[in-house]
C-alpha cells in the first residue's frame, strides 16, 4: 500500500463544525477512499493466486484446469475380501486388509512373524486345524495372521491360540483344515492404518458382520493406537438372527476423530459373543445385479493440523 496525499481534513472545533466543514469532511474522505482503490497492494497472505499457491505448493490459480494444482492431502481408502472368524470368545482380533484402493500419507503396515510349527489334527497323521508352533525365529504370532509356507492352504489364517506362551511357542487354531508337516512359516497380519504426517485424522469404518445362528449375538468393535486400546472407542452391534434360510447379517460402522503423530498407527479390535459370528464377504450377484461386498472398508483422512 502506498501513502495518502494531499487530503486536507478541517480543523478542530471545540463548538462544532459549520456545514461547509462537514462537506469538506464528506469530500476528504471520498478521496481517501479513491486513493485506497487506486494505489492497494494486496499481501500475498491476502491474494487468492498467491495464498493458493502456498497451500497447493504448486504454481497456479486456483480453478486454473490442472487436477496436480488442487491442495493435496494426506488420506487412505482400504478393504479386505476374506472371512475372518475367531475361535474363542475370549480373545482379540484386530482386523485385516487385503487390499489398499488410495494412499497418499496413509498406508498400510502390517506385522510379520518367522516360525517352525506343524498343521494335522493335533495327533498326526491327520488333516486338521491345529497349528502347532515349536520355535519362533523372528516377530511375535498374532490372531489374524496369513500362513504361507510350503503347500499351506492359500488363505490360511490363525483364528485363536489354545496354549502355550502368547504370541510365541504353543498350540493354536487356523481357518482351514490340513496337513503340513514341520516346516518354516511365515505370518503376516496387514492392519495398521499409518499416518506419514502429523494432524488430525477422522477414521470410518464399515465391517460386514454375519450371524448364522436362530438368535441374536453381538461383536464388540474398537480402536487401537500404537497396539494399545483406546479408552472409549468400543462400540457393541448385535447381529440379527438367521431368518428362514438367510444368515442374519449387519453392517457396523462408526466415525472417530484421532490426533497423530508420524508412523503412529491405528487398528480396529474385535471381540465376538460367538465363534460363528464373525466377519463375512459376499460375491457379487446376477440377480438382481450388484457388486461384491467386502468384509471390510475403512478410509483415514487428514483433517487439521494439531493444535
Amino acid at each position: 500500500m502506498t501513502k495518502i496525499f494531499n487530503v486536507r481534513l478541517p480543523n478542530a472545533s471545540t463548538s462544532g463544525y459549520s456545514a461547509e466543514q462537514f462537506d469538506q469532511l464528506v469530500r476528504s474522505l471520498e478521496q481517501i477512499v479513491l486513493q485506497l482503490n487506486t494505489t492497494y497492494t494486496s499481501f500475498p497472505d491476502q491474494n487468492t493466486a498467491s495464498a493458493y499457491t502456498w497451500f497447493s505448493r504448486t504454481a497456479g490459480p486456483a480453478g486454473s484446469g490442472s487436477s496436480a494444482q488442487l491442495p493435496l492431502l494426506p488420506y487412505g481408502s482400504f478393504q479386505d475380501g476374506t472371512a475372518q472368524y475367531l475361535s474363542s470368545t475370549t480373545e482379540v482380533m484386530t482386523m485385516r486388509f487385503d487390499t489398499t484402493d488410495y494412499s497418499n500419507g496413509v498406508y498400510l503396515d502390517s506385522y510379520t512373524a518367522s516360525f517352525t510349527a506343524t498343521i494335522n489334527d493335533g495327533t498326526p497323521p491327520g488333516a486338521g486345524t491345529v497349528l502347532t508352533v515349536t520355535a519362533v525365529a523372528s516377530g511375535t504370532i498374532k490372531l489374524g495372521m496369513i500362513l504361507t509356507g510350503t503347500s499351506v492352504t492359500a488363505g490360511t489364517y490363525i483364528r485363536g491360540q489354545v496354549s502355550g506362551t502368547t504370541g510365541g511357542i504353543g498350540v493354536y487354531t487356523v481357518s482351514a483344515s490340513q496337513d503340513r508337516a514341520s516346516q518354516a512359516l511365515t505370518g503376516t497380519l496387514s492392519s495398521k492404518l499409518t499416518a506419514a504426517y502429523a494432524g488430525v485424522y477422522e477414521l470410518q469404518f464399515s465391517a460386514q458382520l454375519i450371524n448364522p445362528h436362530a438368535q441374536i449375538h453381538d461383536i464388540d468393535i474398537w480402536f487401537r493406537k500404537n497396539g494399545t486400546d483406546i479408552p472409549n472407542s468400543n462400540s457393541k452391534f448385535s447381529v440379527l438372527n438367521k431368518h428362514g434360510a438367510t444368515d442374519g447379517a449387519l453392517i457396523a460402522g462408526i466415525n472417530y476423530f484421532i490426533d497423530l503423530n508420524p508412523t503412529d498407527y491405528i487398528e480396529l479390535a474385535w471381540s465376538t459373543s460367538d465363534i460363528d459370528v464373525g466377519i463375512q464377504p459376499f460375491v457379487a450377484s446376477a440377480a438382481p445385479v450388484h457388486p461384491a461386498t467386502p468384509s471390510i472398508i475403512a478410509t483415514m483422512q487428514f483433517v487439521s493440523a494439531l493444535s
